[in-house]
């Protein structure tokens, strides 16, 4: 999934490719053994205002959300990855406790 889904903005690597906003390595994101933070923007995307006005305005990352096309097994295999390979714990996320994870 991190092949199809996300690598083309956040690189093999985790350096991100658009912008250093889309870098994973050093994210407290990726080093909560949790992994609530990344389940989230996973399930509900993001935006981010980077402030930086120049000539067009706001800039903003943004992530999509990936509710609609992603399994609750697919969600927890590629948090794990990204915790294990990005952070530094090892994920221990579950299809079944997406949701509970979250509240829902």
């Amino acid at each position: 999934m991190f092949a199809d889904a996300c690598v083309s903005c956040h690189r093999w690597d985790g350096d991100g490719r658009q912008t250093p906003h889309a870098a994973l390595s050093g994210l407290r994101t990726v080093n909560d053994p949790e992994g609530l933070n990344l389940v989230r923007i996973l399930i509900e995307g993001g935006k981010l205002h980077t402030g930086n006005t120049g000539n067009t305005g706001d800039s903003a990352a943004s992530m999509p959300s990936f509710i609609e096309g992603y399994s609750n097994e697919e969600i927890a295999s590629v948090s794990n990855f990204v915790l294990s390979h990005f952070g530094h714990v090892e994920g221990q996320l579950e299809a079944e406790t997406i949701d509970e994870r979250l509240g829902e």
